[in-house]
């Protein structure tokens, strides 16, 4: 096994850690696992395969916006394209 050293704000927020943990990078890749010595032998996870993101219509995203904004031109914009998806 090897070894890495860490200090400072790392440590800080490793020590709070409970549970294995995933480490991401700040775009978000998966760069390793942590597991406290408290909770004993690391094991990897089993199977971490990211989940491809679900797929949404252009309806579907229309409609979300159409919750979500409350800007009533807009929401007119918004109804009328999906009225015209609906033909």
């Amino acid at each position: 096994m090897n070894t890495l050293v860490v200090g400072g704000q790392v440590v800080g927020k490793l020590k709070g850690l409970e549970d294995m943990t995933e480490l991401q990078d700040t775009q978000g890749i998966i760069i390793g696992y942590f597991t406290p010595a408290s909770v004993g032998i690391p094991r990897p996870p089993s199977s971490r395969r990211p989940r491809p993101p679900r797929a949404s219509s252009a309806k579907e995203v229309f409609e979300h916006l159409l919750k979500t904004t409350n800007d009533e031109n807009r929401r007119k914009e918004l109804r009328e394209m999906i009225a015209r998806m609906e033909e």
